[in-house]
């Protein structure tokens, strides 16, 4: 009597990957994914339009995303595989709902946010460190210049092509050189957002409102920007509020969004039951320590309403004489030290950089088990005998993103 083959759960028994990611490493793709100071930058300035208390607007959003976070370590520790959500949900409820679920990750991580981090790669750190280095400097050029990429979209997004190019590239030369490059960027990111909740914490309101109007005047011949923002109609939303403090659980959310980023790398995580809580249930606990710290001690620093003014003035009326007040710029400015400002602005640069190289290590993944599905051509799934990494499948990512 003929053998019959049992069903194959997997097409190919074998990615061809090796699990060179250790505990720590996980963290560090996962807060690089997570864009950790773009993530904070962006809380810390839209937090002030809807208003409310940030240890409040923080509540609901954590818990929601601790579950999450419970549900994807589970996935993550039982199924091993890279893109294990996928791997999951397409064997236990349906192939479909699966590819679908995990095409939508793919889009929005490779196809949107890199060409957004290509330009906020600019408006986040190179604009920031341009004026900033100038205004210390007493270097009107180099302010010039960044006032100048500043005005100008086309140039922010085509410096922004060349840098997704050149950091999607990164991951092909292997593991060991990407997690090199995270061992770099990430604990600079944490030391710099650290860094700047410390300068809000320490530099009092009277001093850092003197600096900023200081280089409101360096930069824009603006004698007082504290009493013009302050004398202005820009609404100021009450911080109390129940409609406001549900309004700031969204905000929250997109910073948490991607709190769950090592279960695309679940197959090449070392001791997987352990490093995907640690890593998802870590990222999350740092990072809403973060924007929390970070919203609440810049109205702590500047005051509530002066701070939500400016942000109105700046991002929805456009009509702030300085730079987008990003945290970056506006700690390195109240710092009132050059080489603390310069860090804050290159740590921002390195991070979003950090960012690029994610988007793609992580793209080329999906595309990699898309490829042992027959979803996507075979050829996509080949994997680097020498460096254990899927560069068609990298490159493919990159013209993508």
């Amino acid at each position: 009597m003929a053998e019959t083959n049992p069903k194959k759960t997997f097409l190919r028994e074998s990615s061809g990957l090796v699990r060179e990611f250790g505990i720590l490493d996980a963290l560090w793709f996962n807060i690089a994914l997570l864009g950790l100071l773009f993530s904070t930058y962006y809380v810390a300035s839209t937090g002030p339009l809807v208003g409310g208390s940030p240890i409040l607007g923080l509540i609901l959003p954590f818990v929601g995303f601790a579950l999450v976070g419970i549900v994807f370590s589970y996935v993550g520790s039982q199924v091993p595989r890279v893109a294990a959500d996928y791997v999951y949900v397409s064997r236990k409820l349906h192939p479909a709902l699966g590819f679908v679920g995990n095409a939508g990750y793919f889009l929005a991580t490779v196809l949107l946010f890199m060409g957004i981090t290509g330009i906020t790669l600019q408006t986040f750190g190179l604009i920031p460190l341009l004026v900033i280095i100038g205004y210390y400097t007493h270097n009107l050029s180099l302010i010039s210049l960044g006032a100048t990429i500043d005005s100008n979209p086309y140039l922010i997004m085509g410096i922004g092509a060349v840098e997704i190019v050149i950091m999607s590239l990164i991951p092909i030369f292997g593991n060991k050189a990407y997690r090199a490059f995270q061992w770099v960027a990430i604990p600079l990111a944490l030391i710099a957002a650290i860094g700047m909740i410390i300068v809000e914490a320490v530099v009092p309101q009277s001093l850092a409102i003197h600096r900023l109007n200081n280089f409101a005047l360096v930069y824009a011949n603006v004698s007082n920007l504290y009493a013009n923002v302050s004398s202005s109609n820009a609404p100021v939303p009450a911080y109390y509020n129940i409609y406001n403090i549900l309004s700031l659980n969204p905000v929250f959310v997109v910073g948490f969004s991607y709190i769950i980023n090592t279960i695309y790398i679940a197959g090449e995580v070392r001791n997987p039951k352990r490093s995907m809580p640690f890593s998802i249930l870590g990222t999350l606990v740092i990072s809403g320590f973060i924007f929390t710290a970070a919203l609440a001690l810049e109205y702590f620093q500047l005051g509530y309403g002066f701070t939500s003014k400016m942000m109105y003035l700046s991002i929805v009326q456009g009509t702030l004489p300085i730079p987008t007040p990003y945290l970056d710029l506006l700690e390195g400015v109240a710092s009132g030290n050059i080489v603390i400002g310069v860090l804050f602005a290159l740590a921002s640069i390195v991070q979003l950089l950090m960012y690029l190289s994610a988007a793609s290590f992580v793209g080329s993944r999906l595309l990699l088990s898309y490829a042992m599905d027959r979803i996507m051509p075979d050829f996509v799934g080949d994997v680097s005998e020498k460096r254990h990494v899927p560069i068609k499948a990298l490159i493919l990512s990159m013209i993508i993103g």
